[in-house]
């Protein structure tokens, strides 16, 4: 009686490890897409002494995954182009900067960034208003 009475329990415990593992390898979340973005130029040189640059910016990107995928900058809320049921694609953007610009990768239901990349904004510095310093000092004795 008491042999029986194991073995139900040992048959019941091992169907119910089974059925929870079963169940954990259902729930597992949709695997996250890898996706790589590049951008160029990833450096917008603004002229001398002006605050602002403008340039094209060429946008591509990959990804392991084919699904919706939107392109986001940091200037709109809206996406700038999306793709459906694309795996890669490309955009060119033109833009005025004023400062750091930040593009990513969402899918097209969401706004979390998948793939970030940034073009920095660099300023030349302005000419010197003042004169340069004289090569020889004017009480040297020797004359060139």
């Amino acid at each position: 009686m008491i042999r029986g009475y194991l073995h139900k329990s040992i048959f019941l415990l091992a169907t119910v490890a089974w059925l929870h593992a079963l169940n954990t390898f259902a729930q597992e979340p949709a695997a996250v897409p890898k996706v790589i973005i590049t951008i160029k130029p990833n450096i917008c040189i603004a002229p001398r002494g002006e605050k602002t640059c403008t340039s094209s910016m060429d946008i591509s990107w990959t990804s392991n995954i084919p699904s919706d995928y939107c392109l986001r900058v940091n200037l709109s809320s809206a996406p700038l182009h999306c793709w459906e049921a694309a795996a890669q694609g490309s955009y060119r953007h033109h833009v005025k900067l004023t400062g750091d610009l930040e593009y990513w990768i969402a899918l097209a239901e969401s706004v979390q960034q998948l793939a970030v990349s940034t073009v920095k904004l660099a300023a030349l510095k302005p000419h010197r208003n003042f004169p340069r310093r004289r090569n020889r000092l004017p009480w040297s004795v020797i004359k060139t």
